[in-house]
């Protein structure tokens, strides 16, 4: 697990948590639903008949470009976010359903993020285990 941050924005930075709700933000405008309290860094996934890990701050191996952030919206919608070609360019999103998603794994959890923005890493089907049992 690594430490929060949005490409290409320095970690810790006004700018990346302001870059953050700002993709959050069209993410629940393109799906309308509610993007759940979680930083997610990485999503393994089925796209296209092909088995993905996607990263934060990594190239996407479908389209080369590097994923700049990944949202749960509601119970069993995800979007992943690209990096602009040009500055201030936002590429739609890439919509993947639960069905598609194999795991999660959220970012480190920091001291100076707001508890709910801080949350554990989980995996398996996307569900925040109860306890402690199942986070890592």
């Amino acid at each position: 697990m690594g430490r929060f941050f949005v490409p290409p924005l320095p970690a810790r930075s006004g700018a990346a948590e302001s870059a953050y709700r700002e993709l959050c933000d069209q993410a629940e405008a393109r799906t309308g639903e509610v993007a759940r309290d979680r930083r997610i860094e990485t999503l393994e996934c089925r796209h296209s008949g092909r088995d993905y890990l996607l990263q934060v701050g990594q190239p996407d191996a479908c389209t080369g470009r590097t994923v700049a952030a990944i949202f749960q919206l509601g119970r069993s919608t995800y979007t992943v976010h690209h990096v602009g070609e040009h500055p201030g360019d936002t590429p739609e999103p890439v919509v993947f359903q639960q069905s598609e998603v194999y795991s999660t794994t959220e970012f480190h959890v920091d001291a100076d993020l707001p508890a709910a923005a801080a949350p554990g890493a989980i995996v398996g089907n996307g569900v925040a285990p109860a306890s402690g049992a199942g986070a890592r």
